[in-house]
């Protein structure tokens, strides 16, 4: 069996874990802190915005703290990240996904994805003033996850929907690199639809 080394040469300890794990947390918390200055109006928008992706980060890093190989709930992660945003399951909303476990890399960058799609939905989609419904699924197969979010809106404003730059980076391009996974973002006038395929190791 394989023994994990460090950097030196020497078989890794629970000290070079935690280092390694510490610097992967602020490399993405400083990613964060410079990608949520793309697409801002002021100072008070990117205070918003950037505590608002720590946030779901944070919720994530917390369980790892106590448990370095813990692993989180998918239904549970989307729920809670739900409910930072103060949405709750009803009319506007219907969850289901099959019970399954993630790595802590993955819940992490998924947390983000959900965060993203959360805020524009409150933003300009279907849980602003024009209302509308959003319905997540999570299911696997042949070894994958597949994750989506479909969302529908009531009443579209009449010029085209928008998405925050770092959140169509994100959604489209970043979770490609952090989960080599295949994702489709298409954004209509009344509707929006965002699928994940990702390889579970």
């Amino acid at each position: 069996m394989a023994v994990p080394v460090n950097p030196e040469g020497r078989p890794a300890t629970q000290g070079d874990e935690l280092q390694r794990g510490v610097r992967n947390m602020l490399a993405m918390i400083r990613s964060l802190a410079r990608r949520s200055s793309v697409d801002v109006s002021d100072v008070d928008d990117y205070v918003a915005r950037f505590d608002g992706r720590l946030g779901a980060f944070a919720r994530v890093q917390a369980a790892a703290l106590y448990e370095p190989t813990a692993t989180i709930d998918l239904c549970t992660l989307v729920i809670e990240e739900l409910l930072a945003h103060a949405m709750h399951e009803g009319d506007a909303l219907v969850v289901s996904i099959q019970p399954l476990r993630l790595g802590m890399r993955q819940a992490g960058a998924l947390a983000l994805a959900v965060h993203e799609l959360a805020a524009d939905a409150f933003d300009q989609g279907a849980w602003s003033p024009a209302g509308g419904h959003v319905r997540i699924t999570g299911r696997t197969t042949d070894g994958s996850l597949l994750f989506e979010w479909q969302e529908s809106v009531a009443s579209p404003p009449g010029s085209p929907r928008t998405f925050g730059a770092f959140g169509r980076e994100y959604l489209e391009d970043g979770l490609r690199y952090d989960l080599n996974a295949a994702t489709e973002l298409k954004i209509g006038a009344a509707d929006l639809r965002f699928r994940l395929r990702m390889p579970l190791h």
